[in-house]
Protein backbone atom coordinates (compact mmCIF):
# COMPACT_ATOMS: atom_id res chain seq x y z
CA UNK A 1 0.00 0.00 0.00
CA UNK A 2 2.94 2.29 0.85
CA UNK A 3 4.80 1.98 -2.50
CA UNK A 4 1.46 2.70 -4.45
CA UNK A 5 1.01 5.67 -2.76
CA UNK A 6 4.87 6.70 -2.71
CA UNK A 7 4.40 5.62 -6.68
CA UNK A 8 1.00 8.01 -6.73
CA UNK A 9 3.06 10.70 -5.34
CA UNK A 10 5.71 10.30 -8.07
CA UNK A 11 3.29 10.79 -10.51
CA UNK A 12 2.25 14.16 -9.80
CA UNK A 13 -1.42 13.34 -10.93
CA UNK A 14 -2.79 17.79 -10.45
CA UNK A 15 -0.93 20.50 -12.07
CA UNK A 16 -1.54 23.60 -10.15
CA UNK A 17 0.15 26.75 -9.10
CA UNK A 18 -0.87 29.07 -5.98
CA UNK A 19 0.48 32.84 -6.27
CA UNK A 20 -0.28 35.90 -3.88
CA UNK A 21 -0.01 38.69 -4.59
CA UNK A 22 -0.67 42.50 -3.42
CA UNK A 23 -0.95 45.85 -4.63
CA UNK A 24 1.79 48.20 -3.80
CA UNK A 25 1.27 51.75 -2.05
CA UNK A 26 -0.17 54.02 -4.81
CA UNK A 27 -1.18 50.45 -7.09
CA UNK A 28 0.83 50.94 -9.73
CA UNK A 29 2.96 47.63 -9.43
CA UNK A 30 1.11 43.58 -8.22
CA UNK A 31 3.76 42.62 -6.31
CA UNK A 32 3.24 38.57 -7.05
CA UNK A 33 4.64 35.38 -4.92
CA UNK A 34 4.39 32.54 -7.18
CA UNK A 35 4.17 28.58 -6.29
CA UNK A 36 4.97 26.09 -8.94
CA UNK A 37 6.13 22.74 -8.92
CA UNK A 38 9.83 21.77 -10.35
CA UNK A 39 9.29 19.25 -12.70
CA UNK A 40 6.35 21.25 -14.14
CA UNK A 41 8.46 24.31 -14.63
CA UNK A 42 11.44 22.29 -16.01
CA UNK A 43 8.86 20.93 -18.69
CA UNK A 44 7.22 24.26 -19.36
CA UNK A 45 10.88 25.90 -19.79
CA UNK A 46 12.41 23.46 -22.15
CA UNK A 47 9.02 23.56 -24.16
CA UNK A 48 9.52 27.60 -24.43
CA UNK A 49 13.28 27.07 -25.05
CA UNK A 50 13.44 23.77 -27.63
CA UNK A 51 15.94 22.67 -24.97
CA UNK A 52 16.34 20.70 -22.01
CA UNK A 53 15.90 22.82 -18.73
CA UNK A 54 16.62 21.39 -15.58
CA UNK A 55 16.66 24.60 -12.85
CA UNK A 56 18.50 23.33 -10.61
CA UNK A 57 21.75 22.60 -12.97
CA UNK A 58 21.34 26.26 -14.53
CA UNK A 59 23.10 29.19 -13.13
CA UNK A 60 21.60 32.20 -11.16
CA UNK A 61 22.02 34.22 -13.79
CA UNK A 62 20.48 31.76 -16.71
CA UNK A 63 17.45 30.79 -14.07
CA UNK A 64 16.73 34.70 -13.80
CA UNK A 65 16.56 35.14 -17.73
CA UNK A 66 14.68 32.15 -18.20
CA UNK A 67 12.13 32.30 -15.73
CA UNK A 68 11.72 36.36 -16.66
CA UNK A 69 11.52 35.32 -20.33
CA UNK A 70 8.79 32.65 -19.83
CA UNK A 71 7.00 34.33 -16.91
CA UNK A 72 7.06 37.83 -18.67
CA UNK A 73 4.92 35.92 -21.60
CA UNK A 74 2.38 34.00 -19.36
CA UNK A 75 1.40 35.85 -16.59
CA UNK A 76 0.60 39.50 -17.51
CA UNK A 77 -1.61 42.55 -16.35
CA UNK A 78 -3.90 44.27 -19.52
CA UNK A 79 -6.32 47.11 -20.13
CA UNK A 80 -9.15 44.71 -21.30
CA UNK A 81 -9.64 41.32 -22.17
CA UNK A 82 -8.73 42.23 -25.89
CA UNK A 83 -5.35 43.14 -25.23
CA UNK A 84 -5.06 40.30 -22.67
CA UNK A 85 -5.65 38.07 -25.60
CA UNK A 86 -3.46 39.64 -28.11
CA UNK A 87 -0.25 38.30 -29.05
CA UNK A 88 1.36 40.85 -31.25
CA UNK A 89 4.94 41.29 -31.63
CA UNK A 90 4.47 44.92 -29.57
CA UNK A 91 2.37 43.66 -26.98
CA UNK A 92 5.05 41.06 -25.88
CA UNK A 93 7.64 43.58 -26.30
CA UNK A 94 4.97 45.77 -23.13
CA UNK A 95 4.48 42.84 -21.48
CA UNK A 96 8.36 42.41 -21.04
CA UNK A 97 8.72 45.62 -20.46
CA UNK A 98 6.04 46.06 -17.49
CA UNK A 99 7.75 42.63 -15.83
CA UNK A 100 10.07 43.33 -12.96
CA UNK A 101 12.47 40.63 -11.31
CA UNK A 102 12.57 39.91 -7.96
CA UNK A 103 14.22 36.55 -7.21
CA UNK A 104 13.62 33.21 -6.84
CA UNK A 105 13.53 30.44 -3.83
CA UNK A 106 14.07 26.75 -4.85
CA UNK A 107 12.99 24.62 -1.97
CA UNK A 108 12.95 20.59 -1.98
CA UNK A 109 9.34 20.18 -2.98
CA UNK A 110 8.54 23.37 -5.14
CA UNK A 111 9.94 26.75 -6.25
CA UNK A 112 9.25 30.04 -5.34
CA UNK A 113 8.99 33.24 -8.06
CA UNK A 114 8.85 36.69 -6.83
CA UNK A 115 8.40 39.27 -9.50
CA UNK A 116 6.44 42.74 -9.84
CA UNK A 117 3.91 43.33 -12.93
CA UNK A 118 3.16 47.15 -13.76
CA UNK A 119 -0.10 47.94 -14.36
CA UNK A 120 -0.89 49.06 -18.11
CA UNK A 121 -2.86 51.83 -17.46
CA UNK A 122 -3.18 54.50 -14.52
CA UNK A 123 -7.06 54.55 -14.52
CA UNK A 124 -8.25 51.94 -16.85
CA UNK A 125 -9.64 48.15 -15.01
CA UNK A 126 -6.63 45.92 -14.97
CA UNK A 127 -7.07 42.12 -16.12
CA UNK A 128 -4.72 39.37 -14.93
CA UNK A 129 -3.98 36.30 -17.80
CA UNK A 130 -2.35 33.87 -16.14
CA UNK A 131 -1.20 31.33 -18.73
CA UNK A 132 1.39 29.62 -17.23
CA UNK A 133 2.23 25.57 -17.28
CA UNK A 134 -0.69 25.90 -19.98
CA UNK A 135 2.05 24.90 -22.52
CA UNK A 136 2.62 21.38 -21.06
CA UNK A 137 -0.36 20.74 -18.75
CA UNK A 138 -3.62 21.21 -20.41
CA UNK A 139 -5.99 20.59 -17.39
CA UNK A 140 -3.35 23.18 -15.22
CA UNK A 141 -4.86 25.28 -12.77
CA UNK A 142 -3.71 28.60 -11.58
CA UNK A 143 -4.74 30.29 -8.31
CA UNK A 144 -4.00 33.89 -7.48
CA UNK A 145 -4.85 35.10 -3.92
CA UNK A 146 -4.98 39.23 -3.71
CA UNK A 147 -3.97 39.92 0.14
CA UNK A 148 -5.35 42.70 1.87
CA UNK A 149 -8.97 42.91 -0.24
CA UNK A 150 -12.33 42.82 1.31
CA UNK A 151 -13.99 40.46 0.89
CA UNK A 152 -10.99 37.88 0.30
CA UNK A 153 -10.19 37.70 -3.66
CA UNK A 154 -8.60 34.19 -5.94
CA UNK A 155 -8.66 34.74 -8.90
CA UNK A 156 -8.67 31.19 -10.63
CA UNK A 157 -7.74 30.56 -14.39
CA UNK A 158 -7.20 28.04 -16.97
CA UNK A 159 -6.15 26.78 -20.46
CA UNK A 160 -10.30 27.53 -21.29
CA UNK A 161 -10.32 30.70 -19.17
CA UNK A 162 -6.72 32.41 -18.71
CA UNK A 163 -8.12 36.07 -17.95
CA UNK A 164 -10.05 37.24 -14.86
CA UNK A 165 -10.60 41.03 -13.90
CA UNK A 166 -8.61 42.41 -10.95
CA UNK A 167 -11.00 43.46 -8.55
CA UNK A 168 -10.22 47.25 -6.94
Amino acid sequence: MAAALFVALLWHPFHVSVAEAQWNADHSRLKIALRLHPRDLDAALSEATGRRIVLEKESAESTKKLLSDYLAGTIYLSDSPAAAAGDAAEQRVQRRARFHWVGVEDEVRYVWVYFELERPAAEAPVWLTNRVIFETEPTQINTLQLLRTDPPVALRTTRGNPTERVPE
